[in-house]
This record gives C-alpha cells, structure tokens and sequence, in this order.
C-alpha cells in the first residue's frame, strides 16, 4: 500500500501501482533511483491495481485468512477520491474521470465505464454499503456502453467487460437486495452474446484453440495474448457464483 498525499487527500494508507512501498525503498537505499524519483514513484497510485488487489484481498478473507482492515480501508479511501457524482472515475485522479487512458492498443474504442466499475468493486468489497449514490450512478454509466462486437472488432474490451460484469452482478444482480436486475439484466443479455460469438468454435478436436478466445482487445496484444483473453472471459462467464453478494443478501 502506498501513501500518497494530493492536496485534497489524507495522509494515510492509499492505493496500489506496479511497484510495493518495500521494492522502492530498497530501490532508493540502494542507490538504483534517487530521493526526487522515490518520492514521484511512492505517490503514483492507480484504480486498476488497487481494484485487483481489493480482489485478490476479499478472496483472501473469503478463504479464510486474516486482512488488515486498514489495508482495505486504504483502497477505499482511495476509489472515493478517485470517483465523481456522476458515476465516473479517474484512473489516477478524479481530475482524468472520462478521459481516455491512453497506451498500447489506442487504436481500439476506450470504453469510461471501466473506472466506474472498479471503484464500484471497491466500494462494494469493502464497505458493503448499498446506499453508496455513486453505486447506482456507475451502473448508469456502464449500461450505456453494453458489450458489442463492431465490424472492426475494435469495440472488444474483455477488461471492461469483466468489471462491468462483476460490478453490475452485485449491485443488482439476482443475489442482491435489490434484486431489480434493472442494469443487470440488460448487461448480462449482451455480455453472454458477445462472448459467445467470440469463442472459438473450432470443430477438429485436435486444434488446441477449440474453446478459446483468439480475437485480441486493446489489453491482450501486449500482455498475454489469447490466454489472457481465455482467462479472464472464463471468469466473467463464471461471475454468477464466484462470489457472494457483498450486500448481505
């Protein structure tokens, strides 16, 4: 966890980025990056790492073992700073909320939902409040850019689609209180089509890609490639039982 101190921020336990806390020090004591450089690094802090870690944190509990409520606390803190009224967040501020994140893979559309449903994910792993106004304004946000295949194929965001997927499912998916299926419903209709139609449908049992997803998005041209695609359309597909609904239902 990294402390990080904007202006209109606490001093306190914060988020995550690519680099821990412990790796820079050692980094700094030995020399390898100097005071200006650990001091820029210790405060870069983004919504994607802190949303998989939160993951990662909440199966731990849910495993059993024992997480330090601070340490989810900190990525609380952080998701709400990041987050707007309007149901959209900033991958590093709130200042960047509905701005595209730019890198590799700009050539596919930037979908600004994927924020939203990270800081819903956050927020609903961590503080289990239901009542959250930003919860329903980030669903309103996700449902206008559903999952659909353009001609392209440069509309394809397994990412996105993952939280969105999770985001939605707990909010109000059929394990939730509210139980309205309101954002849900139409979600989960166009998720399953999409990546249904995506799948490799290969009939020789012989052509190891028989099942899996080879079309890439704006993430998997650099980082994994069809196995990654595999992977995390495999857990969107599995959402419905994956985890508990956060809300006590």
């Amino acid at each position: 966890v990294n402390p990080h101190t904007p202006e209109d921020a606490p001093e306190e336990l914060w988020g995550w980025r690519y680099a821990s806390r412990a790796e820079l020090e050692a980094m700094q004591a030995s020399g390898e990056i100097d005071d200006l450089t650990y001091k820029t690094l210790i405060e870069e802090v983004d919504i994607s790492v802190t949303g998989w870690v939160i993951m990662a944190l909440k199966s731990a509990q849910i495993s059993g073992l024992k997480v330090p409520r601070d340490t989810m606390e900190g990525g609380l803190r952080y998701a709400k700073y990041v987050s707007k009224d309007d149901g959209l967040a900033g991958y590093l501020s709130p200042y960047g909320a509905g701005q595209v994140v730019g890198g590799p893979g700009d050539q596919y559309t930037y979908h600004v939902g994927t924020m939203s449903a990270l800081s819903m994910l956050v927020r609903s792993f961590v503080a289990h409040d239901l009542e959250d106004s930003f919860l329903e304004a980030g669903a309103k946000q996700i449902v206008k850019d559903q999952p659909t295949i353009s001609k392209d194929k440069l509309s394809i965001d397994y990412y996105y689609w993952y939280y969105a997927t999770l985001a939605l499912n707990q909010f109000d998916g059929p394990d939730s209180p509210r139980k309205s299926g309101e954002y849900w419903n139409k979600w989960n209709d166009s998720m399953q089509e999409v990546l249904i139609e995506l799948q490799d449908t290969n009939n020789d049992r012989n052509v190891c890609s028989r099942g899996g997803w080879l079309v890439p998005d704006r993430w998997s041209l650099n980082h994994g490639y069809a196995i990654y695609n595999t992977a995390i359309n495999t857990l969107t597909l599995e959402v419905y039982y994956r985890y508990e609904n956060a809300f006590g239902a």
